[in-house]
Formats: C-alpha cells, sequence, structure tokens
C-alpha cells in the first residue's frame, strides 16, 4: 500500500530516529497517564502529549502537513470513504458480535457474569464530550500520527499496521474496557490513515464507533433499569 503518511522523514536518518523517539514517548506517557488516573476529562494529559507530539513532528516534517496526515480531505475523496465506512461498519458489527457471543458463552459455562456498562441519560453530554470528542481528537493524535508516521517509514505500512493496532488495543487493556471493539478498532483505524493519508478519516471513524458504543450504553441503562456503571 503506498501512502504520503511520513514520507518526508524517509530522506533522514536523524529525523526519522526522532520522530520514532517522539512516538514512543507519547505513547508511554499517554499509557502511564491512564494507569495512575490522570487522563480523565476532556482536557489532560492526553491533550498535552498529543498537541507536543504533533507539534514535534511538524518540526520534523519542516512543516509538511500531508506528510503528517493533517489535512481534511483523504486522497480518495470524501464519496470514496462512506462508501467505506459502510462496509468496515457491517464487517465490525460481525466480527465484534461474534467476539461478544464467544464471551458471553465462556462467561455463562464458568458461571460468571459478562461486565455491562451502561451510561444514564444524566451524563450523555459529558460522556459524549469525553467519547466522541475528546477521545478521537487525543488518541488519534497518538496512537496514529506519532506511531505512524515514522512506522510508516521504519516497519512499512503493514508494520505500521500491526504496531498501532497493538499499542491502541494495549491501551484500552490499560484502561480496563478490553471490549473486543476496543482490541481490533486499532488496526482498522491506522489502514484508515495509512490509505487515505489524512487524520480527519480515523477520527470520524472513532467518532462514530463511540457513538454507537454510548447509544448501546444509553439503552442498557434503560433495559436494566439501573443507575450507571
Amino acid at each position: 500500500m503506498k501512502t504520503p503518511i511520513g514520507q518526508q522523514l524517509s530522506g533522514s536518518s536523524w529525523r526519522l530516529a526522532a520522530a520514532g523517539v517522539v512516538g514512543a514517548l507519547a505513547v508511554a506517557g499517554h499509557l502511564l497517564s491512564i494507569y495512575f488516573e490522570l487522563a480523565e476529562g476532556p482536557v489532560s494529559l492526553r491533550c498535552v502529549f498529543a498537541l507536543a507530539s504533533l507539534a514535534a513532528l511538524l518540526l520534523l516534517a519542516r512543516g509538511d502537513r500531508s506528510s503528517l496526515g493533517l489535512n481534511l480531505a483523504p486522497v480518495q475523496g470524501w464519496k470514496y470513504w462512506c462508501r467505506v465506512t459502510l462496509i468496515i461498519g457491517l464487517v465490525l458489527g460481525v466480527l465484534v458480535g461474534g467476539l461478544a457471543a464467544i464471551a458471553w458463552a465462556v462467561c455463562r459455562i464458568r458461571g460468571e457474569e459478562l461486565p455491562v456498562y451502561t451510561t444514564s441519560p444524566e451524563r450523555v453530554h459529558e460522556a459524549f464530550v469525553s467519547m466522541c470528542i475528546a477521545a478521537p481528537l487525543w488518541e488519534e493524535s497518538i496512537y496514529r500520527v506519532a506511531v505512524c508516521v515514522p512506522a510508516a517509514i521504519l516497519l512499512r505500512p503493514a508494520g505500521a499496521i500491526i504496531v498501532s493496532g497493538l499499542l491502541f488495543g494495549l491501551m484500552h487493556l490499560v484502561a480496563g474496557v478490553p471490549g473486543p471493539d476496543n482490541l481490533i478498532a486499532g488496526f482498522f483505524l491506522a489502514w484508515a490513515y495509512l490509505k487515505s493519508g489524512s487524520i480527519a478519516v480515523p477520527m470520524a471513524w472513532h467518532s462514530l464507533g463511540n457513538l454507537f458504543a454510548l447509544a448501546v450504553q444509553v439503552g442498557m441503562w434503560y433495559w436494566q433499569g439501573s443507575p450507571a456503571v
């Protein structure tokens, strides 16, 4: 797969190495902030690590925003990505549904309760800002831009997708939300970023996915008739 991501860094070994360090520090800092519970709220250390890594990468890329995917228009156009969104949505729906069914069956066999996450209507606005605005902005800046820009050159696009997807899944494990959707979504988001050449595509996917998850959580709150977990 050809991608414009990281191309500005490909001609300089020291700038590429520096970009790798920036990505590693951004991920490490974000994971530590989650582990020590310092990443709560829409504006937190997530914002700091995301903005700092973007600023450093812009300097290393000599201001070339296309090399970082910091443009709104994807290479193939938005019509193409609207069609792809529908297809990927169906694929993810089948995958996540199947994995959830397996997890439910395993829990039933072991006599355990499958965790159910709910959100009360009173917390919808707060959850929407956190899940559908803040999370896509900061997490895509770190796990797509900061990770994939150097990895696309060092490991080729396929390697960048694997690394980005694994780190994204690890982040959700550390955060205590190891749902099947969270563990596999990173691979699709990284592919979309590298394929489209625009961070806007994975940000939009991330926001839509979290909006669907939020709707499910609110629905589960009404179905259970209990306070939010």
